[in-house]
C-alpha cells in the first residue's frame, strides 16, 4: 500500500472512531452522570490507558524541553476544545455548536498556508467548500433555523473551531521525532491536569466511579484520547494538517450513522444528502494527492524511515 495512504487511513479511521464519543457521552448524561465527573474521567481513563500502553509497548523516550513545553501547550488546546465546546451546547442547539466548531475545516487550510505562506490548491478550496455545505445539511441547521441564537454559544463554538485547529496544526507539526504514543501521553497529562483543576470533578466522591462512571469512562477515553490521537499522531506529520482536518470531517457522517443506527435518531433525506456532500469533498482532496510525493512511513510509530 502507498505509504501516504497508510497515514491518510490511520486519520480517517481515528475520525470514524470519534464519531461515537457524543453518543457515548449522551448515554453517559442520560445515566445522571454531571458534564465534570464525564469530561473528567474521560482525559484521566484516557491518561491511564495511554500510560499503560506507553509501558507494555515500550515506548517511553526521553523528550527535550523545548518538546516538552510545545506538547503540554498542545494538550491544553486539547483539552479547551472540550471545555469551549460543551459550553456551547448549553447555549446553542447541538446542530449549530456542530456546525461551529466544524469551521475547523476551513481554519486549519488558513492556518497551513499562513505558515507555508502559500495559497491553498483549488481542489482544497473546492473540497472546504463541498464540506461547509455538508455539514450545515448533515448537522440539520436549516431546519434549526439561526434567529434568536446565544452570541455566548456561538462565541465559545468557535473558540472550539479554532483551538480544534491548533491541535491538528500541533500534531503534525511539533515534537514529529518522538513517538505518537509518547506525544499523546505528553499531551494528555496537560489536558487531564488542567480540567481536574478548573472542574474539580468529584467522581470518587460522589460515588459516581463506584456506581458505573469508571465504565463509561473507558469508553469515551478510548473513543475520544486513545485511539483518535495515536493515529493523528502518526498520520498528521505524513499528510499535513490542512488535509488531516479535511479527512477529520468523516467524523460528522460516522455520528450521524451511529446514532441512526445505535440511539434510532430519525435521519432526514437532506442529511442522508449532506453526508454524501461530505464524502464527495473528502474525496476531492485526491485530485491533490495524486500530484504530491510520498514519504517513507512506518506505521508502528509514525515515524520516517
Amino acid at each position: 500500500m502507498n505509504q501516504k495512504w497508510k497515514a491518510i487511513g490511520l486519520v480517517i479511521f481515528g475520525s470514524i472512531v470519534y464519531g461515537f464519543v457524543s453518543i457515548t457521552i449522551k448515554m453517559a448524561y442520560e445515566r445522571g452522570y454531571s458534564f465534570s465527573d464525564v469530561l473528567g474521567m474521560q482525559l484521566l481513563s484516557g491518561f491511564m490507558l495511554l500510560l499503560v500502553g506507553t509501558t507494555l509497548f515500550r515506548q517511553w523516550e526521553k523528550v527535550n524541553r523545548k518538546q516538552l513545553v510545545q506538547l503540554l501547550l498542545a494538550g491544553t488546546l486539547n483539552a479547551m476544545t472540550g471545555i469551549f465546546y460543551q459550553i456551547s451546547l448549553q447555549h446553542v442547539p447541538a446542530s449549530i455548536a456542530i456546525v461551529l466548531i466544524f469551521q475547523f475545516i476551513w481554519i486549519g487550510v488558513l492556518i497551513e498556508c499562513l505558515i507555508e505562506r502559500k495559497r491553498p490548491a483549488p481542489e482544497t478550496i473546492i473540497s472546504v467548500v463541498l464540506l461547509l455545505i455538508g455539514t450545515a445539511m448533515a448537522s440539520n441547521v436549516v431546519k434549526v433555523g439561526l434567529s434568536g441564537l446565544s452570541l455566548y454559544g456561538v462565541a465559545f463554538g468557535l473558540s472550539s473551531a479554532v483551538t480544534y485547529s491548533g491541535v491538528i496544526a500541533a500534531s503534525g507539526r511539533i515534537a514529529v521525532q518522538v513517538n505518537p504514543w509518547m506525544r499523546s501521553l505528553t499531551m494528555n497529562s496537560s489536558a487531564t491536569l488542567l480540567v481536574w483543576v478548573l472542574f474539580r470533578p468529584t467522581p470518587f466522591t460522589d460515588g459516581a466511579f463506584v456506581g458505573g462512571l469508571w465504565y463509561w469512562g473507558l469508553i469515551i477515553a478510548c473513543c475520544s484520547v486513545l485511539i483518535p490521537n495515536l493515529c493523528f499522531a502518526a498520520g498528521t506529520p505524513k499528510i499535513g494538517s490542512a488535509l488531516a482536518g479535511i479527512l477529520g470531517s468523516v467524523e460528522l457522517p460516522a455520528t450521524v450513522f451511529l446514532s441512526w443506527i445505535m440511539l434510532q435518531e430519525t435521519v432526514t433525506p437532506v442529511q442522508w444528502v449532506g453526508n454524501a456532500i461530505i464524502l464527495g469533498g473528502i474525496g476531492a482532496t485526491r485530485l491533490k494527492l495524486k500530484k504530491r510525493k510520498t514519504v517513507p512511513f512506518r506505521v508502528s510509530d509514525g515515524q520516517p524511515l
